[in-house]
């Protein structure tokens, strides 16, 4: 059986999915109005989602990243999508930049589609647990991840 047969089989097409968040996101980040995001970069996986680069000016000798995070579709499931490796560098944090990233995730996924988004924070990121509950997400569980920290899950329906 071939790799596509197989995917056909479960019913998920990652390449599909991957068009579909890409388009999305292509939508909506023009929309947004943040002088600290002025361009993107995404690199679409077979299989890993699409990561995004977020860019601080379009020139692309003197840009700066400013953050960066990944969409892809949960296993097997063709209405959640999962938020992950959402990151801000320094010194673009304190900036509000992390709360219009969460924005721009949960209004392209429900333009593409979907019908919630998922995502882990390590208990002790207190910032991001911060952006999510005061943005509609609601924290499923706390448990102990099998690398040594603790970790909540969160769920925001779109």
């Amino acid at each position: 059986m071939t790799e596509q047969e197989r995917l056909e089989i479960i019913g998920h097409n990652s390449s599909e999915d991957d068009e579909k968040i890409e388009a999305a996101v292509l939508v909506v980040f023009p929309l947004m109005q943040y002088p600290l995001m002025c361009g993107f970069v995404l690199e679409s996986r077979r299989y890993e989602g699409v990561h995004f680069k977020v860019y601080d000016s379009k020139d692309i000798q003197t840009r700066k990243t400013v953050g960066i995070f990944q969409l892809k579709m949960f296993p097997n499931c063709g209405s959640i999508v999962v938020s992950t490796g959402s990151c801000i560098y320094e010194p673009f944090k304190g900036k509000g930049i992390g709360r219009e990233l969460n924005k721009l995730r949960t209004r392209a996924m429900s333009l593409a589609g979907f019908e919630r988004i998922m995502a882990t924070v390590r208990t002790d990121n207190d910032i991001e647990e911060h952006i999510l509950a005061a943005n509609g997400w609601k924290r499923l569980s706390v448990f102990d991840s099998r690398y040594g920290s603790q970790v909540s899950l969160w769920e925001r329906v779109l």
